[in-house]
């Protein structure tokens, strides 16, 4: 009779016990399913503010249409399509500054709402807008995001080719152009953009649309290899001594990170044997693989050298390389620009731009060239 007694004091106890556990979770439970009725209510409440701005960018009240994505991203800070919504009434009533402000931080905080097509195409539009603005700068940066979210895009490629129009640079045009019409071959105002450089300048259209241009490559891949082969064997023989003889070239300074830059232009390498028959242009390509893919320094320096005793068309070689989607290519081609000597003041400004490379080590190695040129 005792021992059932006991047990039916502990069975007591325990759902005491149960029941003070239920209602100390029960403030949690509530303000959990709160939380998530407030999340609810915030999100029909930007939408249904979309909706209106949309309806007011219809009827084309703009003012009407911006004040209902102010409140929109006062309930969200962090809705992508606000920012996007708000930027494109800013550029429709040429606000250009705020539209670039917005659409910025619309892509800031993106994050997976875009697919990577479209954070492509917001960054070329973003592009456009500082084109408008003139930032320099600020359109190299985005030009460079635009590629690395989608390498396929021919947009930035396109928009690159406007920018050396703009210029008169048309060899530099003609290049990214190709590079555009290759990734989009149906383009037919690519192929329009192509043949208007075709009729202002025959020779840079030549130069760049030659038939014969991937066999070229392919010779030129062909020797680089030949050549890495042909250093190693010569290494291993006579061990110690440098394989390529250029007994005059002194060791390239190294930037604080141990980067090497070539401050002047080395002595060149006799062993850099150019395809006969090789047009300007071809040479120069041929040069910037070399010191692009070559495996020994010596080389590289050799390869500059020569490259820029083809004074600015050179340099705008070298300059397409600061477009590339790899840092790693943006950083061979930065470190290439202090051996143009002669166009020193061109070097830097370039240098000045890639200071707002997304890439951290190019826009510090861009930083540091331009403050020693």
């Amino acid at each position: 009779m005792k021992r059932n007694i006991n047990h039916a004091r502990f069975y007591l106890f325990a759902t005491m016990l149960f029941c003070l556990f239920l209602y100390g979770l029960s403030p949690l439970y509530s303000q959990t399913l709160k939380g998530s009725k407030t999340d609810k209510k915030i999100a029909r409440k930007v939408q249904t503010l979309l909706k209106a701005a949309e309806k007011y960018e219809e009827k084309g009240v703009l003012t009407k249409a911006i004040e209902a994505c102010w409140l929109a991203l006062q309930a969200d800070p962090q809705k992508t399509e606000a920012y996007l919504r708000i930027s494109k009434l800013y550029e429709s009533a040429k606000m250009y500054d705020k539209a670039a402000e917005l659409l910025s931080s619309g892509l800031a905080v993106a994050g997976s709402d875009l697919l990577p097509a479209e954070k492509s195409s917001y960054y070329c539009k973003l592009a456009k807008l500082h084109m408008i603005l003139k930032q320099t700068g600020e359109i190299n940066k985005t030009l460079l995001q635009a590629v690395e979210a989608d390498p396929t895009n021919p947009e930035p490629r396109e928009i690159l080719g406007d920018i050396f129009m703009n210029y008169k640079r048309y060899a530099n045009a003609a290049r990214a152009y190709k590079i555009a019409l290759e990734l989009s071959p149906d383009s037919e105002h690519l192929i329009e953009k192509l043949n208007k450089i075709k009729a202002i300048n025959p020779k840079a259209y030549a130069s760049v649309m030659q038939e014969a241009e991937k066999k070229i490559e392919q010779k030129i891949a062909q020797k680089i290899e030949e050549k890495k082969e042909m250093a190693r064997l010569e290494t291993q023989k006579k061990q110690e001594e440098t394989w390529v003889s250029v007994s005059s070239s002194p060791a390239q300074p190294a930037s604080s990170d141990g980067i090497p830059v070539f401050s002047q232009a080395p002595q060149p390498s006799t062993n850099i044997q150019i395809p006969k028959g090789a047009t300007p242009e071809e040479e120069i390509e041929f040069l910037l693989d070399f010191y692009m893919y070559s495996d020994l320094e010596s080389d590289k320096s050799a390869a500059i050298s020569k490259v820029t005793a083809y004074g600015e068309a050179g340099l705008s070689a070298v300059e397409d390389f600061l477009y590339h989607e790899y840092p790693e290519v943006r950083i061979q081609a930065l470190q290439a620009l202090p051996a143009f000597t002669e166009h020193k003041n061109l070097s830097k400004a370039i240098a000045k731009d890639m200071q707002d490379d997304p890439s951290a080590e190019v826009a510090k190695l861009a930083k540091q060239i331009y403050e020693s040129l």
